[in-house]
């Protein structure tokens, strides 16, 4: 097992072989894929111990903790591994009881520890349950939103196909706005803008800074949140030059990407 950088953040990943990624460039679709059997395929090994890996347990705030265990399927050829993929049973638990328990069938970005506090005074535990997507679960009335987005054209025999990997969560609760830092596999670090009035029930569509800033992408290879300040969102590029973008615009601009959207 080694370590390697998706878009600046460090996950644990079993060695694979090197392959050219492209990203896509063909249209968005936003509609959410997620189901009660979108994991389906997966329950099976999550109780199979052959494939168990590791467990680990994160310490959250206000006696809340993270338990995840780690499963893998591994190909071989030989004594070489070829292929891994994995995946991870995780349980949020409250004062040592479970409270909310989910699958993540696609286990590459490290969880989230630190809880986002709404405006609406609620507080939400973000995850994952793909590569892909995001979810919130409401500490304070244990409701939950799963968000898997159809993605890019891909191969129909998946329900998703590639789209932005969120790797940390920015709330501006004067805007109520969120930053979302991440990238496209194995691509460049990038910064998506996005409304969350309601994280149980939010607009999905989503506005590439990168885009702004840099829009042939020839100038700066990383895009990194810098701050929220009153009106305007502030980010990094190369972590050196820094670039202020007004609010008004990144509303306008969501406006006009949830007309177009899919």
């Amino acid at each position: 097992m080694h370590f390697f950088s998706i878009c600046g953040k460090i996950v644990e990943e079993m060695d694979k072989e090197t392959e050219e990624v492209v990203v896509a460039k063909s249209e968005m679709y936003y509609r959410n894929v997620y189901d009660a059997e979108y994991d389906s395929e997966w329950r099976q090994y999550v109780e199979d111990e052959q494939y168990f890996k590791e467990q680990q347990t994160y310490e959250l705030a206000d006696g809340y903790t993270l338990d995840v265990r780690s499963y893998a399927l591994e190909g071989w050829d030989g004594d070489r591994l070829v292929s891994c993929h994995r995946f991870s049973q995780n349980v949020l638990k409250k004062n040592g009881e479970a409270i909310h328990s989910f699958i993540n069938v696609d286990y590459q970005v490290k969880p989230f520890t630190e809880f986002l506090k709404h405006g609406n005074g609620h507080r939400y535990f973000a995850y994952h349950r793909d590569l892909y997507g995001i979810s919130y679960f409401d500490l304070d009335t244990k409701e939950v939103y799963d968000y898997i987005p159809e993605g890019y054209i891909h191969d129909q025999h998946y329900k998703a196909g590639e789209s932005f990997i969120i790797t940390d969560i920015h709330y501006d609760k004067a805007e109520n706005l969120v930053a979302y830092g991440g990238c496209y596999w194995a691509g460049c670090s990038e910064v998506m803008i996005g409304e969350l009035s309601d994280p149980l029930n939010f607009v999905p569509y989503l506005v590439n800074i990168h885009e702004l800033v840099d829009p042939d992408y020839e100038n700066y290879d990383d895009i990194d949140f810098a701050r929220w300040e009153k009106d305007v969102l502030v980010v990094k590029a190369n972590e050196e030059q820094e670039f202020v973008i007004e609010i008004a615009r990144l509303r306008a601009m969501l406006e006009e990407v949830a007309e177009n959207g899919k």
